[in-house]
């Protein structure tokens, strides 16, 4: 094993985005504990696991409380990827009061992301005369321009009757064989909303691949599709289409929440194979234990879910042959901001600290909805006035 100087001051920069990035380890732990050597951290998603508050910097506590990271799932890239997609939803809520509204991130979030956002529209639902129908977003990271594309869930009835069509097609920007008796198939309904353009607008597939097609620098940015319910079966048909067709990117990944089953197993294999990092799975969904959404379509009738689940978040009542009928339970169970506000408690359970997430600009309300205590604000550095104004609100997203 190196001596203990070997560990003093080493530095890569070579793994930068937008910004140096450096991994230090100083101060080294005493020869018995193992260490693992400094190449084994070149792998830059090994890196972003380690660096819990996301300052550049591998500490040594870093090093040793999480040199062998058993998933990639992260809990609070789950969160902000969560708020995104509650973000998309409320864009559409916007606009059905005013159509006319030019929605953007609202601040805080307005110094992290790029707030004049690019829309995409449902064109499958256009009715002339009528405006298109925004389904989704795109923005981008200020500071590491990863880009972000965020689907909603239903929003009307046209999508309901959507959700309801349970039948089979071909996945369209998946290679088939016609000798194969079991095609690569899809959830319709998702189907036809994801591909389908018009005279006045692209389809929500083609203006995403467009947006990114006319990206510089990919090979430094990293996709982050999400989405809930209907989001979540958009973002997974998007994320194994951006795998497939869609070359240059650093690295394409997703987190979803409470997404229904989308394809058959042909189609669930490809989309596991390629979501794979490092023989890791590099991308989620996560789920309710009692939400029905993500118990439908059944797979009795032939469909199957992508890998990889992360449960762990169970709410509200569990669900029984009576409760599938009463529409509050069912809400209750499929709330997107109750999927946000577990994934906040999960955090603090996993012991991360205010300190990091006020460093990653969570707002005082989002921990408190999250059961971090008003003392744990204060010393973490929110101002007794954040706090307070937080204690007056009944969630984070009002």
């Amino acid at each position: 094993m190196p001596g203990k100087n070997f560990y003093r001051g080493v530095k890569t920069r070579h793994l930068a985005k937008s910004r140096n990035r450096q991994q230090i380890v100083s101060n080294p732990p005493p020869p018995v504990v193992p260490v693992l050597p400094p190449q084994s951290l070149l792998n830059v998603d090994h890196f972003e696991a380690l660096d819990a508050n996301d300052d550049g910097l591998l500490s040594v506590q870093e090093f040793l409380s999480n040199a062998q990271p058993t998933s990639n799932f992260d809990f609070t890239r789950a969160a902000e990827l969560m708020r995104l997609s509650i973000y998309a939803n409320q864009y559409y809520n916007s606009f059905k009061v005013n159509s006319n509204h030019n929605w953007q991130i609202p601040a805080p979030f307005d110094k992290i992301y790029i707030k004049n956002v690019s829309v995409m529209y449902a064109s499958y639902e256009q009715v002339s005369n009528e405006p298109l129908i925004p389904i989704g977003f795109i923005t981008e990271n200020i500071a590491s321009k990863d880009v972000h594309v965020c689907w909603r869930g239903t929003g009307n009835g046209v999508e309901w009757k959507q959700d309801g069509k349970f039948f089979h097609t071909e996945c369209s920007f998946l290679p088939i064989k016609p000798i194969d008796h079991d095609k690569i198939k899809v959830h319709l309904g998702f189907h036809e909303l994801y591909v389908t353009g018009s005279a006045t607008a692209p389809s929500p597939r083609n203006a995403v691949i467009q947006y990114l097609n006319n990206l510089t620098d990919k090979k430094d940015r990293t996709v982050w599709v999400t989405g809930h319910s209907l989001g979540g079966a958009m973002s997974t048909l998007n994320t194994c289409d951006l795998l497939y067709n869609v070359k240059g990117f650093k690295a394409i990944r997703m987190y979803n929440f409470a997404s229904p089953r989308v394809g058959n197993a042909n189609f669930t294999n490809i989309f596991n194979s390629l979501t794979l990092i490092n023989g890791k799975p590099g991308s989620f969904r996560t789920v309710n234990e009692n939400d029905v959404v993500p118990k439908v379509p059944l797979e009795l009738s032939g469909y199957k879910h992508v890998n990889e689940y992360h449960e762990g978040l169970p709410f509200g009542t569990p669900l029984n042959f009576i409760d599938i009928f009463n529409k509050h339970i069912l809400e209750e169970n499929h709330s997107n901001v109750t999927y946000f506000e577990k994934l906040v408690k999960a955090m603090r359970n996993n012991g991360t600290s205010v300190i990091v997430l006020k460093n990653k600009h969570f707002t005082a309300s989002e921990l408190l909805s999250g059961t971090y205590t008003t003392s744990e604000l204060l010393s973490g550095g929110y101002t007794a006035s954040e706090v307070q104004a937080a204690n007056s609100t009944n969630s984070p997203f009002v």
